[in-house]
């Protein structure tokens, strides 16, 4: 059994006009018939289906024109002086609603600036208090090898308790 990409197509139909799919046949691939559709002159205009001369454009260049006016349209709220200062909701109004320039100008107008990031709330005297208290001496601790388990947490503890200033140091500082 070969493998095929005719379950991605759901017509049944061949992408490209005049190509049919692995495994049919020319009689099995359904033709336009004379009626169905346009038959284009190549200089991108359409007839229409009564076929009495009128021109209607291209529905691609519809489209394209369609997708350039909103490129402007984008662009030009973006390049407001009122975006200056509020591009996270230039870029909302710009790209994600359909408001006209006018309207998206005037609401950028009426919010207010983001204002630069406040500093953190904070004490500015804090290091001077920090600095006015002496910081414990932190060193090796003292030789306790031949001390037994009960007296190195002694040790330690009035060690620690000596240099946070609670006790006085052996030697009497």
């Amino acid at each position: 059994m070969a493998f095929n990409f005719a379950h991605l197509n759901p017509f049944g139909r061949p992408k490209a006009e005049g190509t049919t799919p692995p495994g049919a046949s020319q009689a099995e691939t359904p033709q336009a018939q004379a009626g169905d559709t346009d038959q284009g002159t190549g200089d991108g205009k359409e007839t229409d289906k009564e076929g009495n001369g009128k021109e209607k454009p291209a529905a691609g260049a519809d489209a394209q024109a369609s997708a350039v006016a909103e490129r402007e349209r984008c662009a030009a709220i973006l390049a407001a002086p009122a975006a200056a200062g509020r591009v996270q909701l230039a870029c909302h109004l710009a790209f994600n609603t359909g408001l006209s320039v006018a309207d998206a100008v005037t609401a950028l107008e009426a919010a207010p600036s983001t204002a630069a990031a406040p500093e953190a709330p904070g004490n500015p005297n804090a290091l001077a208090a920090m600095d006015a208290h002496p910081n414990p001496a932190v060193g090796g601790a003292a030789d306790t090898s031949g001390q037994s388990g009960d007296d190195k947490a002694a040790a330690a503890v009035l060690a620690s308790m000596a240099a946070c200033g609670l006790i006085p140091k052996k030697d009497g500082k």
